[in-house]
């Protein structure tokens, strides 16, 4: 079974660009912490297809949590000077938020809104935590 599951932080904004045959991608790197290590990471390269790629670039950017599954792929070709090279990436499947929202001051009897934080309305976040 190929299936991956990371939580990292965004090295940086995601970048939404389209295929020859204008299929839409967002191509990101992710820093994933070692387990049991401190400040150890390694650096993954992702791909994110069409609506969940258009999600990620318009609700991330830079240095945010996020948690990710999907499955990994590996290419071998050879570069400019003739020397094999072998490069791996995750195909996203799945993406969720994986910070805090930070807690807001309420007056009493305050009803409690998410997502205003990230400039999105209630319905869209909770949309958000459902799978794509």
């Amino acid at each position: 079974m190929n299936h991956i599951t990371l939580i990292g932080r965004f090295v940086a904004d995601p970048a939404i660009s389209a295929t020859t045959t204008g299929k839409q991608l967002c191509r990101f790197v992710l820093a994933v912490n070692r387990p049991h290590t401190k400040d150890t990471a390694d650096f993954f390269d992702m791909i994110a297809w069409e609506h969940t790629g258009l999600f990620i670039s318009k609700h991330f950017k830079n240095g945010q949590r996020v948690a990710v599954s999907g499955y990994l792929i590996n290419h071998k070709y050879t570069d400019k000077e003739g020397n094999k090279r072998k490069l791996a990436e995750v195909i996203v499947k799945d993406v969720y938020f994986a910070d805090a929202v930070p807690a807001k001051t309420l007056p009493d009897n305050s009803e409690v809104t998410y997502g205003g934080d990230y400039g999105i309305s209630d319905e869209e976040f909770m949309e958000m935590t459902i799978p794509i």
